[in-house]
């Protein structure tokens, strides 16, 4: 009676074990199944990972200037260069005193710029010498205005008091803080409106947000030009409006 022990003789004599060879064959597939699993999750957390969407939010809030500041003064020219500084210290101490009659205080009157030169005229076709030069002062100063109510009673009395120029005239809002935050709300919720309507759209829901960038804002005064206030009439050629304060982020959100 013959036995068999699980051993197989070859052509050549050598004998492999059966059961080593089937517990061979049986790591390998153990391995690769291993392997298999491995990249499934690979993929499923890339996959996962390619789940989000980004959107982009903007917030603007509307708020009335609470201050205003006005570059205006003086440009006198003389001869001789005391007359010119003997004319600007007059016209610019009945200027400041102007300005305190309709209640701008000390610490709202800055003077922002002071220069003298000479100004030399062209020489005449029919004259061998020319003209004596001219010594001019430019005198300005920036004035704050906290009570907008009073920005005309200023143009006209800086104006009657001899000042004849005016560069510009920007508004302002000195507690920027406020208006800032709102608008980074109302982008916030912009945003993350947006991302819920379109993932809605394509049966998914939100997750949590992955990254937040803000893109900028600005709140910036707007200038105003009031040449017409001095040279044409002290009567209210200034429109105040409103100042705007802008906010734009963009928000990663995961998706579920």
């Amino acid at each position: 009676m013959t036995q068999f022990f699980g051993r197989a003789t070859t052509d050549g004599g050598r004998s492999l074990s059966l059961a080593g060879r089937v517990a061979g064959v049986s790591l390998l597939c153990l391995v690769l199944a291993g392997g298999d699993a491995r990249a499934g999750e690979g993929e499923a957390e890339g996959e996962g990972a390619r789940r989000q969407i980004t959107v982009s939010g903007q917030g603007l809030v509307s708020v009335r200037p609470d201050v205003v500041r006005v570059q205006l003064g003086l440009r006198v020219k003389a001869v001789a260069i005391g007359e010119a500084m003997e004319q600007n210290r007059l016209l610019m101490t009945r200027i400041v005193d102007s300005l305190r009659e309709v209640g701008i205080e000390e610490r709202d009157i800055i003077t922002s710029r002071f220069s003298v030169h000479q100004e030399r005229p062209p020489r005449p076709e029919n004259r061998k010498r020319p003209e004596t030069p001219n010594y001019v002062v430019n005198n300005m100063v920036s004035v704050t205005i906290r009570d907008l109510d009073r920005i005309d009673d200023v143009l006209q009395a800086t104006t009657d008091a001899g000042a004849n120029e005016v560069h510009g005239i920007n508004f302002g809002v000195e507690k920027t803080e406020e208006p800032a935050s709102a608008a980074r709300r109302l982008a916030s919720e912009h945003a993350h409106s947006k991302a819920e309507e379109l993932a809605h759209l394509f049966g998914a829901s939100l997750g949590p947000v992955l990254r937040i960038r803000e893109m900028g804002g600005n709140g910036a005064p707007r200038p105003m030009m009031a040449e017409g206030a001095l040279m044409r009439s002290t009567q209210s050629t200034v429109s105040v409006g409103d100042m705007q304060f802008s906010s734009h982020i963009e928000v990663v959100y995961a998706l579920k």
